[in-house]
């Protein structure tokens, strides 16, 4: 059904809001909100200072990370890659600060403090690199569309598909002569082929 002016003028005004995502999942910006008021806000409260801190926060952080991946409620798969990455990158760095924490409360430390700032470093630089080939890979594709919407219509015919047409299964079965009737003879099969 064709939308009425209101939805257009609606959907004008705060399509930023629910656009972006299935329809199914029109709500899905609600979540992210309470998400990132939980991250900051919340985690003032819980023991400040402590390890159970970054622990809670990367649990957080985790089950966000899982609902992303689970529900996919981006209309782009791209955008869903690209929030999965994201949220492992903020899981793995949260699960870091723990294992910093724990390792400055006591003597023989878990793991090394080099080690880790390398992972860190590592990590989020890989989610960054990733980002910036779906970037690129947009901007490829866009101008690859615009390209050949600019193509007259001859050209796009001489235009090789990266697909070729798949061969059909079907057989050709040889036609095989009529049976010889009373009166002819050989040759004049041969004429008939």
């Amino acid at each position: 059904q064709e939308p009425t002016e209101k939805h257009k003028d609606a959907a004008f005004e705060y399509g930023g809001m629910y656009m972006q995502y299935e329809p199914k999942y029109w709500y899905f910006e609600i979540i992210i909100i309470m998400h990132k008021c939980i991250m900051t806000g919340a985690m003032v409260i819980v023991e400040n200072g402590s390890p159970t801190q970054p622990l809670v926060a990367m649990l957080i952080q985790l089950m966000f990370m899982l609902l992303v991946l689970k529900l996919a409620p981006y209309n782009d798969d791209l955008d869903d890659w690209s929030s999965f990455v994201c949220s492992l990158a903020l899981t793995l760095t949260t699960m870091t600060g723990f294992v910093l924490m724990i390792n400055t409360n006591r003597p023989d430390p878990v793991l090394p403090s080099a080690m880790l700032t390398t992972f860190l470093i590592v990590s989020n630089a890989t989610c960054f690199a990733y980002e910036m080939g779906a970037i690129a890979y947009v901007a490829y594709q866009d101008r690859l569309a615009k390209r050949q919407k600019k193509m007259l219509p001859t050209e796009k015919s001489k235009v090789k598909s990266p697909n070729p047409p798949k061969k059909s299964n079907v057989q050709v079965m040889p036609v095989s002569a009529p049976p010889l009737e009373r009166g002819e003879n050989e040759e004049d099969l041969l004429l008939w082929r």
